[in-house]
């Protein structure tokens, strides 16, 4: 008799765990196909050194420092970038527009990345220090700049209305601030 109250017990469960179970595998298929269609970049933000120039360095010192965005498309959907952006989590309602560089290795907005491909977005440190006003990245660093820099972001922004935000790297950080500050700007 109690072998029998322990298996209508059990039984009584069995609904509710089969319920379970169905929902379950109902939410991990919707989760499957969804994630499909997302866009996946990857993003990179930072200062490098182009050596694939006409002239030849004595040191690595003298050759000029870039401002590079570098894109790639790490998922299996067509990706066209349409915009790249400074914003700072801290500030709302505050962005800069950031127009690729015109050196002959950049890429151009809107720059088209099927799978794998890698599109670079090169600006010489020089010639953003020449063409920004620093009084328009206060509006994006605001004060105190040591702490609120670190806030600062790319957004690359897609076609289709993504936005892709990534951190800036610690030595373009460093050299912005002081670019922003007024001090005599340099990269090591």
């Amino acid at each position: 008799m109690t072998g029998r109250i322990d298996w209508n017990f059990v039984n009584g469960f069995s609904g509710w765990l089969s319920g379970i179970g169905t929902l379950l595998a109902v939410v991990v298929s919707l989760w499957l196909a969804r994630r499909g269609d997302r866009t996946r970049l990857k993003v990179s933000v930072g200062i490098r050194k182009i050596f694939f120039q006409q002239k030849v360095y004595e040191k690595p010192d003298e050759a000029p420092d870039f401002l590079i965005i570098a894109v790639t498309n790490v998922g299996p959907r067509l990706v066209i970038i349409k915009g790249l952006l400074w914003k700072n989590r801290l500030v709302r309602r505050r962005y800069l527009y950031q127009m690729p560089g015109i050196a002959p290795l950049s890429a151009q907005i809107p720059a088209r990345l099927e799978y794998g491909d890698e599109a670079d977005f090169t600006i010489p440190l020089s010639a953003f220090a020449e063409t920004n006003d620093p009084a328009d990245l206060r509006g994006v660093i605001p004060r105190p700049r040591m702490l609120t820099i670190r806030f600062l972001r790319m957004l690359v922004r897609t076609a289709t209305g993504e936005i892709v935000a990534v951190s800036v790297e610690k030595e373009l950080r460093q050299w912005l601030l002081a670019f922003v500050e007024g001090k005599r700007v340099s990269h090591k």
